[in-house]
C-alpha cells in the first residue's frame, strides 16, 4: 500500500519494530536556561519536610541559585539567595550559607525562584529524612 507514491510498510511481510530510548532518572522535561541566564517564578506552595532537593546540570560555567520568597514574591528575611549549584546531580540538596533545613518553613505559604545560567532544572522537592 501506498501513499502518495511511498510505500508504508502497511500489509507487508514485516511491519514491526522495536526500538528503545533512555535518559536519566526524572529527566523527561526540563527548564533550560541560556549562557546569560533566566528565572522561574513558581506559584504559591506548601511544602513538608527538612530540605529541598533539585534535579539538575549546570553546564560549563553555568549556576543554579533558588530564592525564597513569601507568598507576594517578595524575599524571606534571614534566607539569602541559595549557595550556588554547578555541576549535574539527580537529587542536590540545596543550601543556604550552607544550612539544609527548612522546617521552620514547612506548611507556610512560600514560593521559589530559580536564577539558572547556561543548564537545565528538571525537578525540585523537598524531602524529610536528610539521608534520602
Amino acid at each position: 500500500m501506498t501513499k502518495f507514491g511511498i510505500p508504508t510498510g502497511r500489509r507487508t511481510k514485516y511491519t514491526a519494530s522495536i526500538g528503545l530510548a533512555t535518559w536519566p532518572l526524572d529527566r523527561f522535561v526540563s527548564v533550560d536556561a541560556p549562557a546569560r541566564g533566566g528565572t522561574l517564578t513558581t506559584i504559591p506552595i506548601r511544602f513538608t519536610g527538612q530540605r529541598m532537593v533539585i534535579n539538575a546540570r549546570a553546564q560549563g560555567a553555568g549556576r543554579l541559585e533558588a530564592e525564597l520568597l513569601d507568598s507576594a514574591g517578595r524575599p524571606l528575611k534571614d534566607w539569602s539567595r541559595s549557595d550556588p549549584f554547578t555541576g549535574d546531580s539527580l537529587r542536590h540538596t540545596v543550601t543556604f550559607n550552607g544550612r539544609s533545613d527548612l522546617s521552620k518553613l514547612a506548611g507556610k505559604t512560600i514560593r521559589l525562584r530559580f536564577r539558572l545560567q547556561n543548564g537545565s532544572l528538571f525537578s525540585f522537592g523537598f524531602r524529610r529524612d536528610p539521608h534520602n
